[in-house]
């Protein structure tokens, strides 16, 4: 192993956590004086989930050293197993960790076993697992962990996360206590504008955001966990909402709306109050290139719904500013089978006649892979 770094192997629960320490936050969240290693810039990071790319550039780890890897500590937040049957421990424990400036962040759900144990959000020293803070949730927190925003200068950094019954909570970084400045004392309500007055408050119990919000410059970008029944029900719509205060900024509409491109692909009502056509895991965004992909599911009881149903079983590009739609493939038409995207698009470059393309793959449940131009939406 170098010797001008650490490595640790942590146990998170269920997740096995090995990475490369610099900490340039440590000082400030710990009041130490102790000297650290200077960062590398970038090196040591891992500052949202799947990165974009699934990839880390880290080489300490190798096939040849890692089945000396041993276990340093454990942090135990107090959950148990769900009885047999269910899908996960504890709601799906499903968080993949953030480390950044050398802390390590993650989100841990609470126990249907164990109603002592609510849910958290908790910074760790990634050296020894000991809590630098730790947020308790009023609420079920759901998905596979947290979103990082860096901060515009003004504002400083901040995690985000989802609860059950359709909220979006921010945390001051350094303290972690709600950020007074987005929504209301912390929180913004989601379920409101995707919900018609013929839906009203039924669906809030089973809605909300199922993975990290995606943040592209200080927008903060999802999909969402509509539900699955039939209309009238909440609908999936793509949203942004801003950083520092909660604002929603814009709308794409994953069921197009009357005056909107592909609108006519929806006969008679048929597009009102749809769940379906809703991004499941999280977007992936391309800052370099302004664009935001994400894919969708199916439309939920397509049999009641004649046509391809557009936008469902798509990967999207949209604006990442304004939301607007610049390309679209629809990879299976009028899906009765529930043969969507469920997983997040990839960035890679693709090399073609010595050029390098920008380009964005996608898996589903049909087993194939897509590859298409970021920017063009050509299929490669």
């Amino acid at each position: 192993m170098r010797s001008r770094t650490q490595t640790i192997a942590a146990t998170v629960g269920a997740a096995a956590v090995a990475t490369t320490l610099s900490l340039p936050l440590w000082a400030q969240q710990r009041g130490a004086t102790a000297t650290r290693p200077a960062p590398q810039t970038g090196r040591d990071q891992w500052v949202n989930y799947q990165q974009s790319s699934n990839f880390s550039p880290l080489s300490q780890i190798t096939p040849e050293n890692v089945s000396r890897l041993t276990r340093a500590w454990t942090f135990s937040y107090g959950g148990g197993s769900q009885p047999s049957g269910n899908l996960g421990l504890d709601y799906r424990f499903e968080v993949q960790p953030l480390l950044i400036g050398g802390v390590m962040y993650i989100s841990t759900p609470a126990s249907p076993s164990k109603p002592d144990v609510v849910a958290t959000v908790s910074a760790l020293e990634p050296e020894t697992g000991k809590v630098i803070w730790q947020y308790k949730s009023p609420r079920r927190i759901h998905g596979r962990g947290l979103a990082y925003w860096k901060g515009n200068g003004t504002v400083g950094p901040r995690l985000y996360f989802a609860t059950d019954k359709g909220y979006l909570m921010a945390l001051d970084m350094r303290t972690g206590e709600l950020a007074p400045t987005f929504g209301t004392k912390g929180e913004v309500d989601v379920y409101k504008g995707v919900a018609s007055e013929k839906v009203g408050e039924t669906a809030r119990n089973t809605f909300t955001i199922p993975n990290p919000v995606t943040v592209y410059k200080n927008l903060l970008i999802s999909g969402a966990r509509p539900g699955e029944g039939s209309p009238p029900e909440p609908r999936g719509d793509i949203r942004a909402w801003d950083a520092v205060t909660g604002r929603l900024v814009w709308s794409f509409h994953t069921v197009p709306w009357p005056g909107e491109p592909n609108y006519e692909d929806w006969t008679g009502d048929t597009w009102q109050d749809r769940s379906g056509c809703n991004v499941w895991s999280n977007l992936t965004a391309d800052e370099a290139h302004g664009i935001v992909f994400g894919a969708t599911g199916d439309s939920n009881h397509a049999d009641t719904a004649p046509g391809r149903n557009l936008y469902c079983n798509s990967i999207l590009a949209l604006d990442g500013d304004t939301g607007k739609l610049k390309w679209f493939h629809q990879l299976v038409h009028h899906d009765v089978w529930d043969l969507d995207m469920p997983t997040p698009p990839i960035l890679i470059d693709v090399k073609r006649d010595g050029k390098s393309i920008p380009a964005v793959l996608q898996t589903g449940k049909l087993n194939f892979v897509y590859s298409f131009d970021r920017v063009t939406g050509e299929a490669l």
